[in-house]
């Protein structure tokens, strides 16, 4: 088991390798395999620093989302069905106990397909958390996640290769939800999801100083359209979508005012 071949698989957007600390903590890090999907709009010259590294570099050619990102990463580790493709955001600190924790977890519990760190933000526990009526929610209490209601961040995610055989992310999805969706997939196919002993820190979005209001106004109605498509068109999916909506949109008023109607135009 400690010879399992393990790919990392970063995507970054709008950012130098040198900037992110994901890519900062991994070029330390010996026996994994990553491979950098770029999703930049303009040359940040992480081809010439993901090749210094000895890593597999992949241009989108542009934003082209999260989900046709990793499913591009993925493709080049298909013929590896023995693998296991640990997901990461460019934003994630993560070390080396990380892939030993996650090491001892598949010698434990080895018909586990998908494995879940935990990871903290500015505000707390952000993964593994509970999925209900369609939203994804903090858990107060780690013991209030369950089989049923578990769901998770997709950076620090492990899932093995084997998932994909017949498989690939939903490329309507192009941010949100992307994640969540993943999960509802997996406990609908009934693969076991584990939780092992590894802590990651993730600086989340709306956090962010940097996030100035047109980055914002951007982000929203790509969280509109993402959560509407994870919806779906069931009445109970209609029904969580307008509500998540007005309180979304009661939140923000608060914070932003009049710059919402733009928001949600």
């Amino acid at each position: 088991m400690n010879n399992i071949e393990i790919y990392v698989l970063i995507v970054i957007y709008n950012k130098k390798c040198l900037d992110s600390v994901t890519c900062l903590c991994l070029k330390n890090i010996d026996n994994i395999n990553i491979i950098l999907v770029d999703n930049s709009t303009q040359d940040y010259q992480n081809k010439f620093f993901a090749l210094k590294n000895e890593w597999i570099y992949i241009s989108m050619n542009g934003n082209m989302g999260l989900s046709k990102a990793y499913n591009k990463g993925i493709s080049v580790i298909k013929d590896h069905p023995n693998a296991i493709v640990c997901l990461f955001d460019d934003d994630t600190q993560v070390d080396q106990n990380y892939f030993e924790a996650l090491k001892a977890k598949l010698l434990i519990t080895p018909k586990s397909k998908i494995f879940l760190p935990y990871v903290y933000d500015e505000t707390g526990l952000r993964s593994p958390c509970i999925i209900e009526n369609f939203v994804a929610k903090k858990a107060d209490n780690i013991t209030m996640i369950n089989s049923q209601n578990i769901t998770a961040i997709n950076s620090g995610m492990a899932i093995k290769m084997d998932v994909f055989t017949n498989y690939q992310y939903d490329e309507n999805l192009f941010l949100d939800y992307i994640d969540h969706a993943f999960i509802r997939d997996m406990k609908f196919l009934k693969y076991k999801i584990s939780i092992f002993d590894a802590i990651l820190t993730h600086e989340m979005f709306f956090t962010s100083n940097t996030a100035d209001i047109t980055d914002i106004i951007n982000r929203i109605k790509r969280f509109k359209k993402d959560f509407k498509r994870f919806c779906g068109k069931s009445f109970l999916g209609r029904r969580a979508y307008w509500t998540e909506m007005y309180k979304l949109k009661k939140h923000l008023f608060i914070s932003y005012g009049q710059n919402i109607k733009i928001m949600f135009a």
